[in-house]
């Protein structure tokens, strides 16, 4: 959130320092351009970016939406009620959220069931 609120007065910041020549069009993400202030990003800036990023550091390939998979996968191994995930994705029905993770929920399952197994039937006799 600290973060949020650094970047929300730097916008403020900048937008106001554009004057005249800032477009309001409320996008978090803008050009900077000349004539384009304030205008969207093109979508296509953010995997420029990581792939210039990934390339410098010798990744694989990241492209933006992985994060967005990383974050649900994160939730759902955190055991984060379906519900809360589903809204947060912006999924219209949970039925979406479960198709799409149902993979990770059955992995949970099967992690759960192993550590039910350990305690109650793999335990070692002291």
């Amino acid at each position: 959130m600290q973060l949020l609120r650094e970047y929300r007065k730097w916008y403020i910041t900048t937008s106001t320092a554009y004057g005249s020549r800032w477009h309001n069009t409320g996008f978090l993400f803008f050009q900077d351009k000349s004539g384009n202030e304030g205008k969207p990003m093109h979508p296509d800036t953010v995997n420029q970016w990581l792939r210039s990023f990934a390339q410098r550091h010798g990744l694989g390939h990241i492209n933006s939406h992985a994060f967005r998979h990383t974050m649900a996968s994160l939730l759902l191994h955190g055991n984060m009620d379906i519900a809360s995930i589903s809204k947060r994705l912006g999924h219209a029905k949970i039925s979406t959220t479960l198709d799409i993770y149902s993979h990770i929920m059955k992995e949970s399952d099967q992690e759960s069931a192993e550590t039910i197994a350990d305690i109650v039937l793999r335990r070692e006799m002291a």
